[in-house]
């Protein structure tokens, strides 16, 4: 499996060979490489400007929905062109000045990895805060329903299914305490079944 991908050829980006190791497929279109990251947990691409400008358009919007988190795009060029090419194209994670060196290519590579690393982590935490959100709502709900519903069935029924909501669970029963005569000592108090789902 190659642990880069190119939109090109190897030969266009850089003169020397591979780093011992690591591995590259070309790809010529982005279609090809949208179905040779399929198979990748996380790669690092490279191109060059002049791939990028004929295929524009198509890899922005690419790069929108979502790619940057499994991927990040890199494109190779002279250092005169480096600050022209990440201002033409925003897709751009970052750029390698030629002539590409086996050693920088190396860093590059394993920076790339904890680059997207860290991306899934902010991802995951913005989807459990978007999760946490969207509980907090539901409970809001219910205490406004606990001083609006003045049916209790439909109020315990709404307890119900949104706490099974919350926690993910199949299934789930409501229990009610049924306060005896004894106050003090509350022995003859009883946990009754209420409601199951």
């Amino acid at each position: 499996m190659a642990n880069i991908l190119i939109l090109g050829t190897i030969r266009e980006l850089m003169p020397a060979d591979l780093p011992l190791g690591i591995t590259a497929e070309e790809v010529d279109s982005l279609a090809r490489l949208q179905a040779a990251l399929e198979a990748k947990p996380s790669t690092l691409i490279l191109t060059s400007p002049a791939r990028l400008e004929r295929e524009r358009l198509a890899v922005e919007a690419w790069v929108k929905s979502g790619a940057k988190r499994r991927a990040l795009l890199v494109a190779v060029c002279e250092a005169h062109e480096a600050e022209d090419a990440l201002r033409r194209y925003p897709c751009l994670d970052d750029f390698l000045i030629r002539p590409v060196t086996p050693a920088r290519l190396r860093l590059r590579l394993e920076r790339s990895l904890d680059a997207i690393n860290s991306r899934r982590v902010v991802q995951q935490l913005d989807d459990a805060l978007a999760r946490k959100s969207q509980e907090l709502h539901e409970l809001n709900k219910i205490g406004v329903a606990l001083s609006a519903q003045r049916d209790i069935r439909k109020l315990l029924e709404m307890i119900l299914s949104q706490s099974r909501a919350i926690t993910a669970a199949d299934a789930g029963s409501l229990y009610l305490v049924e306060r005896g005569q004894d106050d003090e000592t509350q022995t003859d108090d009883r946990l009754v079944f209420k409601l199951p789902q």
